[in-house]
């Protein structure tokens, strides 16, 4: 990835964020751009790592080493990071939109880098607060994150606000179910 590509990237992630679909112009919508865009997830990994890592090394359930937490947070995230969209290509030809698919994927890729940030700093906030405050503004801003996935698929596809939504809501348990099956390894 050049530094391009990563500026480029993040902007137009930013600029989805703020509801501006022209963000969608910032990416490399061929085939070979979206595959590149993969790329995004290992800048959202080392903090994945370290943030999940850490909550899980805390956590009452799990009885598993350090070494152990960290390769199955990589795993569970790269499972994560490619599942969503494979699904996605799979069912773009009977959902209608084969023909967007390719200026989605990277828009999705680098509006995950942004989500991984939103909620890291959740995370910061929620130390700094308590726990209390701090799961009331994690759901929040899991909300908002959810509307900033939605609003992509939306934008991007060029879909309904339902399809989009069922899109969203597609991701939400993929990424629960890996999760699970993420946590059953480590207990």
């Amino acid at each position: 990835m050049t530094a391009a590509e990563l500026s480029a990237g993040l902007y137009g992630a930013w600029r989805l964020a703020r509801g501006d679909r022209a963000g969608l112009d910032y990416f490399d919508a061929t085939p070979e751009g979206a595959w590149r865009s993969f790329q995004a997830a290992f800048i959202a990994l080392p903090v994945v790592v370290l943030f999940q890592g850490v909550e899980l090394m805390n956590h009452e359930l799990i009885t598993a080493s350090g070494p152990k937490i960290i390769i199955v947070t990589i795993l569970t995230f790269a499972i994560d990071w490619v599942a969503y969209p494979l699904l996605v290509l799979k069912m773009a030809p009977a959902m209608g939109f084969d023909a967007k698919v390719l200026r989605f994927l990277p828009a999705l890729n680098w509006a995950r880098v942004l989500s991984v940030a939103a909620l890291v700093i959740a995370t910061l906030i929620g130390l700094a607060v308590g726990r209390n405050v701090s799961v009331l503004f994690s759901l929040a801003l899991t909300g908002l994150v959810l509307v900033y996935h939605w609003f992509v698929a939306k934008a991007a596809l060029e879909i309904s606000g339902g399809q989009a939504a069922f899109l969203v809501a597609i991701d939400l348990v993929l990424t629960y179910l890996i999760g699970i099956w993420g946590l059953n390894m480590l207990r």
